[in-house]
């Protein structure tokens, strides 16, 4: 009766239960130290800027609107990389150019998050191929 058909079901049981039975135990250990990890008295959150959303985005159009239309097109965001990598989240009315309003909606949304700092990514590039070792200052 020691069949391989009556085997292999008992053995899959067994693998599942386990499975089961040590991965509560590292989800509860697991979210044990994340918890602590908050509690490591290490630095608290940076206190987000005083901004003034209202004269940002009037100072954003007057830096980078050579043409005067009062809007930033695709051209004139070139001069503004920040504002050209949210270009199409900033665009509410979806016209492919930003104007005053969109901007200061996003700066006074940032403000009301009460963002001080925000994490981004790049890749370092030469010649379309990653830089290995770039040291890059902001």
């Amino acid at each position: 009766m020691n069949d391989s058909k009556h085997d292999a079901p008992t053995i899959k049981k067994i693998l599942r239960n386990t499975t089961v039975a040590l991965a509560l135990p590292i989800l509860v250990l697991g979210t044990g130290i994340w918890s602590l990890a908050g509690c490591s008295g290490g630095p608290s959150r940076l206190a987000a800027p005083s901004w003034d959303a209202e004269t940002m985005s009037e100072q954003a159009i007057a830096d980078f609107d050579k043409d005067a239309d009062g809007m930033l097109s695709t051209e004139e965001l070139d001069a503004a990389p920040g504002l050209k990598y949210n270009a199409r989240q900033l665009d509410t009315d979806r016209d492919g150019l930003l104007n005053r309003a969109e901007i200061q909606a996003r700066i006074a949304q940032y403000q009301k998050m009460g963002v001080g700092l925000t994490p981004f990514s790049c890749n370092v590039l030469l010649n379309n191929r990653p830089l290995i070792g770039a040291k890059v200052r902001l």
